[in-house]
């Protein structure tokens, strides 16, 4: 239902030469996944941290909400620039390394989860909200050389 939304922005934004480049599109995506984990960490905050069943729903509702967001941006713009700049003749293993480098993150996310039961909950989601807005940073730091490759 999102991905709508986000393509009649981006059309808008075209239209008027503004719209962000590939690599920025990640950036940002990485930038509101770190924000959709302090809501987790406010959620914690607010009773989460008490492993009771007293919070509501609208807590992980809007998280996902927000992740789901962050995702459209990452996910499809990430495999759109690596088939993007990619060389022909190698363009299929580079897409290969893409969803092997998912596969890892997916894998040691479960290696990672297992803290959530030994951590308040709220220092885990600023573990993640860190890792994420350490990544988006590290876009930044290549941000030129990957803008030279997506124009």
């Amino acid at each position: 239902m999102l991905t709508p939304f986000l393509l009649s922005i981006f059309s808008s934004l075209n239209k008027k030469g503004k719209e962000p480049s590939t690599p920025l599109k990640i950036f940002y995506g990485l930038m509101i996944m770190g924000f959709s984990m302090l809501v987790m960490v406010l959620g914690s905050w607010m009773g989460g941290n008490a492993d009771m069943n007293i919070m509501s729903p609208a807590w992980l509702i809007s998280t996902y909400l927000v992740m789901t967001l962050a995702e459209i941006l990452i996910s499809p713009m990430g495999q759109s620039f690596v088939s993007k700049v990619s060389p022909p003749k190698i363009q299929g293993l580079m897409m290969g390394f893409w969803f092997g480098a998912t596969a890892v993150g997916s894998f040691s996310s479960g290696i990672f989860g297992k803290l959530y039961s030994s951590l308040p909950h709220h220092y885990f989601y600023l573990i993640l909200a860190g890792l994420l807005f350490f990544s988006a940073i590290l876009i930044l730091l290549a941000f030129k050389k990957l803008k030279r490759f997506a124009d």
